[in-house]
């Protein structure tokens, strides 16, 4: 829950810092980010728990 919690939040900042003014590459890079979040905190949970 945690995780997901995190990745939202650096996914939702992201995507609401105006470093563009165009809001579709804002969008993108909240999504990935969220992705990247979600992922490397997956990976990091699954190599602990062996």
């Amino acid at each position: 829950m945690t995780l997901a919690v995190g990745g939202l939040i650096a996914g939702a900042v992201m995507a609401a810092a105006p470093w563009s003014r165009r809001w579709l590459p804002r969008v993108i890079a909240g999504i990935v980010t969220l992705g990247i979040a979600l992922g490397t905190g997956v990976l990091c949970i699954d190599h602990i728990s062996r």
